[in-house]
């Protein structure tokens, strides 16, 4: 699935961790890979998506490795199995 990237102003390494955490915090799955579709690297950081249907458009984080973190700039391609966390939920 095609996701795009919600803002590059969110991408200070402060940022990507702390959303890394988030999603760990509300994980289910024990999944420590990146999310892009063809990487088999750890995954360190947090990044912040959209998700566009015909109808709305959802935002979420994902679980990216350090690499495809830094690069990722507008889309990134990632697995259909990702588990994506809602942006909107409270810690």
């Amino acid at each position: 699935m095609i996701l795009t990237n919600i803002s590059n102003e969110l991408k200070t390494e402060e940022a990507k961790r702390n959303w890394f955490d988030y999603w760990t915090h509300f994980s289910e799955s024990p999944k420590s890979y990146c999310s892009e579709i063809n990487c088999c690297n750890s995954n360190s950081h947090g990044a912040i998506v959209k998700k566009e249907t015909h109808f709305k458009s959802d935002t979420f984080v994902i679980p990216l490795c350090e690499k495809h973190s830094n690069n990722y700039t507008f889309q990134i391609e990632v697995s259909d199995a990702v588990e994506m966390i809602p942006i909107d939920f409270c810690l």
